[in-house]
C-alpha cells in the first residue's frame, strides 16, 4: 500500500509539475490575444524556445486591436496607422474585400495619417476590381 501511496504522489506532483506552466503560459497568451491553448507549447522541448522567441518579437493581436480602436477614437500615433493599415491588407489577402474597403476608406479620411494616399489608393483599387467582377459576373 505504501508504493501504491507513493507511486500515486509522484504521479500527481508529476502531472502538477507539467500542468501548472502550461496554465500560467496559456493565462499569459490568452492576455496577449493568442489562444490559452498555445500554453501546451510550452510542454515540448525546442518547440518552447522557438515559441517563445516568436512571440516575443512578433506583433500581437491585442496590439492590433489596440491600434484599430486609437484610429477610430482620433487617437492614433503612426504606429497605429501602420498596424492598421497592415490589418487592412491582411484583410484584403484573406478575401475580405467588403471589410478591407471599410478599413481602408476609414484610413484614408483619418487626420494625420501618413498613409492616407495609400489607404485611399488601395480603396479605390478594390471598388473597380469588384465593380467590374459585378458586372462581368451579371
Amino acid at each position: 500500500m505504501d508504493e501504491l501511496a507513493a507511486s500515486l504522489l509522484i504521479i500527481t506532483i508529476w502531472v502538477i509539475g507539467l500542468a501548472l506552466p502550461a496554465l500560467i503560459f496559456g493565462a499569459i497568451f490568452q492576455k496577449a490575444g493568442y489562444s490559452p491553448w498555445r500554453g501546451l507549447l510550452m510542454l515540448v522541448p525546442l518547440v518552447n524556445v522557438i515559441w517563445l522567441i516568436v512571440f516575443a518579437f512578433s506583433e500581437w493581436p491585442i496590439h492590433r486591436e489596440l491600434a484599430r480602436h486609437r484610429t477610430l477614437q482620433g487617437e492614433a500615433t503612426p504606429e497605429d496607422f501602420s498596424v492598421a493599415t497592415a490589418e487592412a491588407a491582411r484583410l484584403e489577402s484573406r478575401g475580405d474585400w467588403q471589410e478591407a474597403l471599410v478599413a481602408y476608406d476609414r484610413l484614408a479620411r483619418l487626420p494625420g495619417n501618413p498613409n492616407a494616399e495609400y489607404a485611399a489608393n488601395c480603396a479605390d483599387r478594390l471598388r473597380h476590381r469588384h465593380k467590374d467582377q459585378d458586372a462581368t459576373s451579371s
